[in-house]
């Protein structure tokens, strides 16, 4: 197995939404009534935390090139506000 490399997510959404899709199929064993739905809102939060005005912001981590892990740091509102 080789390293895995984490780093700021920019350009990578859509591999951070397929690890976050493909992660929660096997974690409910292909059973997920509110996929679209979720995937679609997870997707967008990551385009929010892409865009450098903003105070969210993700992660990517790679295994060679397959991206294999993801974390999404949105802070709530009250959090941003007390960070101006």
């Amino acid at each position: 197995m080789s390293p895995i490399e984490v780093r700021l997510g920019k350009g990578d959404v859509d591999d951070a939404a397929s690890v976050y899709e493909r992660s929660n199929l096997v974690r409910r064993q292909g059973h997920w009534p509110s996929r679209s739905a979720r995937v679609a809102q997870v997707t967008a939060r990551l385009h929010d935390a892409a865009h450098p005005d903003t105070a969210a912001w993700f992660l990517i981590g790679r295994e060679g090139i397959e991206a294999v892990a993801m974390a999404l740091i949105h802070p709530s509102a009250r959090v941003a506000e007390a960070a101006m």
